[in-house]
């Protein structure tokens, strides 16, 4: 996989979308994506969060403070699905009472800036932080509003160097042409004029797809879930096969720390914090160092 990357592409579901296209290249030289739509139409759930978040601010200060804290005691009391759903609730109020790069910074991360400091064996005064990074490119944002920041964050950033990139390294590494009708620039251009409550009608995503095409599809298929194409990276990462993986991630020439990497696996391994998605881009960056 790597060798269709001109870089250590972190991204996991580059595994699934070359084998999709892999299959449809058995059939078909050009497909339709569907990248663009979720940036342009608002159709990520993190779009939910931040009209959420803007609400959650109007309130007291110290009623935004103490949600948190009796929902965290509630937690406790309640049974297995009840207590996950209090658990998520207790990260969300958290989350909304942070300011808009906070929240941003901490949705798009798979480790804090210190745990990457940890794991790098030899302090680096180089090193570029993605509290630094997010909040450099966030300085050029015309937009006040939380809610548009994050649209320009994913027009400028997450869609071009991750979604797009990914898509198209994959699908030509089969031969297979791709086509984004959702990014042809008159959308792009007349949908970042749309107020927030039309594109999102109270907390219903894309509402103006499901109001234009919802006569020419299956109720079936226009309020199903929406579904990711994720890996299950804990599940892989779980398996004792990969402890050789481990072995030689530490002894790559990459100034990783061996006894956080050994924290790092453990915890995955056992079912503890999941940093499945970090162990995924530090074996494709030692990887990738390592090709000939």
């Amino acid at each position: 996989m790597l060798h269709h990357y001109d870089d250590p592409f972190g991204d996991s579901s580059a595994v699934p979308t070359g084998q999709v296209s892999k299959y449809a290249a058995e059939s078909v030289k050009m497909v339709l994506t569907g990248d663009g739509g979720d940036e342009v139409l608002s159709g990520y759930t993190i779009y939910q969060g931040e009209k959420f978040a803007n609400t959650y601010q109007k309130l007291p200060q110290m009623l935004q403070s103490s949600i948190p804290q009796v929902l965290g005691i509630a937690e406790g009391m309640l049974p297995g699905g009840m207590r996950r759903k209090a658990v998520r609730a207790v990260k969300v109020t958290e989350a909304s009472a942070q300011d808009f790069e906070d929240r941003l910074i901490a949705k798009i991360s798979w480790g804090n800036h210190g745990l990457v400091r940890e794991l790098l064996a030899s302090s680096s005064e180089s090193l570029v932080s993605m509290q630094d990074y997010v909040r450099n490119l966030m300085s050029a944002c015309p937009y006040k509003d939380p809610f548009y920041r994050l649209m320009y964050f994913n027009l400028k950033e997450s869609l071009p160097n991750d979604m797009l990139v990914k898509v198209d390294r994959m699908s030509m590494a089969h031969s297979l042409e791709t086509r984004v009708p959702f990014l042809d620039h008159r959308l792009v251009e007349l949908m970042v004029h749309v107020h927030k409550n039309v594109k999102m009608d109270g907390y219903q995503r894309k509402s103006v797809l499901r109001r234009t095409i919802a006569q020419r599809l299956p109720q079936e298929l226009l309020h199903a879930p929406k579904r990711g194409f994720s890996v299950p990276m804990a599940k892989w990462f779980g398996d004792p096969e990969f402890n050789g993986d481990l072995n030689t991630l530490k002894s790559a020439s990459l100034g990783f720390s061996g006894s956080k990497l050994d924290d790092i696996f453990q915890s995955t391994q056992s079912g503890g914090r999941d940093y499945g998605h970090l162990l995924w881009i530090l074996f494709v960056l030692q990887r990738w160092m390592g090709r000939s």
